[in-house]
């Protein structure tokens, strides 16, 4: 019998962050990368990846205190 490898190409983690850990974010988000997971979208806590090649991304993230969650199309 040909045993067929299961490939996960979603995952869903519970990630606890402070929003304003913008260098702490940045490392994670280039280990994930590595890892061959690429972020999809980020919730409060719960943040979706999708598979990638593992490869070296470089990220930048930007803390914004000025918008909220009642902007409706923050920039």
């Amino acid at each position: 019998m040909i045993r067929k490898e299961h490939q996960e190409t979603e995952r869903i983690r519970f990630e606890n962050f402070l929003f304003y850990d913008y260098t702490g974010i940045e490392g994670h988000l280039e280990a994930m990368a590595e890892k061959g997971w690429l972020l999809k979208k980020c919730g409060r806590v719960f943040w979706r990846y999708e598979a990638i090649p593992p490869q070296k991304i470089h990220f930048a993230v930007t803390y914004r205190p000025e918008v909220t969650d009642f902007d409706l199309l923050p920039d």
